[in-house]
């Protein structure tokens, strides 16, 4: 993950190790002269919403830097590390009446339910939800193609807040 945010901003990464004595890591970036912006890109603060979305991902970091997004954004949200758990809440919340504004699936997650399955259960539950794939692997054809598979959209990993943003205000319109 680190090596790809790195080369994603012109940069590079390195390691060297010795056993039992540690790691030490060079990471190189462009100088700028300057804050800067990237072109095309608007203010986050363009989109602001509000509710629930849901977050599952098992990887805990992505998880919470994604609800700090959602929360940037406008929204709560509700993190998970497996299928099975974040399906669970998602039927309650359901059985309640309540309705989730959006939810974010990690497509592989070792040893427990995936984006793919959940899914599968979510939308007999409740179809009218956008449901967004979260992905590192870039190759897959369902992060390459979400709607064929019933996503509403997807994020590559690493993503920005600028890419939540966007994802958000094209599924759920802007709400500012």
């Amino acid at each position: 993950m680190c090596h790809s945010i790195v080369t994603r901003h012109n940069g590079s990464i390195s390691v060297s190790s010795t056993v039992g004595q540690g790691a030490h890591f060079s990471i190189e970036l462009p100088a700028t002269e300057g804050p800067r912006s990237a072109p095309g890109r608007t203010d986050p603060s363009s989109h602001l919403g509000h509710g629930k979305v849901l977050v599952m991902d098992d990887d805990s970091m992505v998880s919470q830097m994604l609800a700090e997004m959602l929360k940037t954004l406008g929204y709560d949200s509700v993190c998970f590390a497996g299928g099975e758990e974040a399906l669970r809440f998602f039927v309650a919340d359901r059985r309640q009446a309540r309705v989730l504004t959006a939810v974010f699936l990690d497509l592989t997650v070792p040893g427990a339910m995936g984006g793919l399955e959940t899914l599968e259960g979510m939308r007999g539950a409740d179809g009218s939800v956008p449901f967004f794939v979260v992905s590192g692997f870039s190759e897959d054809p369902v992060l390459a193609n979400p709607e064929a598979f019933g996503f509403s959209g997807g994020l590559r990993k690493p993503f920005l807040l600028e890419d939540v943003r966007q994802l958000l205000a094209r599924r759920l319109g802007n709400k500012d």
